[in-house]
């Protein structure tokens, strides 16, 4: 099994945000199977999806400029 990795991730924008959620949580139900997990009620929102794998990760990344993923330490 992979590696994963903890992440949180926002927009810049809610326009990004419209924009691009749909594809950043089609990207992380396909690598976790998983479709519900913790947003902030802000907009846009900041997110804690399931613990991703490296690729995934990429893959969200390389969407656009407009979305922040920060790694979370988990000691």
């Amino acid at each position: 099994m992979s590696d994963r990795k903890k992440i949180s991730y926002r927009y810049t924008t809610v326009e990004a945000w419209q924009e691009l959620d749909e594809k950043v949580r089609d990207i992380i139900t396909e690598d976790t199977g998983k479709d519900i997990w913790m947003s902030t009620k802000s907009l846009p929102p900041i997110s804690f999806p399931p613990p991703l794998t490296v690729a995934s990760i990429d893959k969200i990344t390389q969407l656009s400029g407009s979305i922040l993923v920060e790694h979370i330490d988990v000691d």
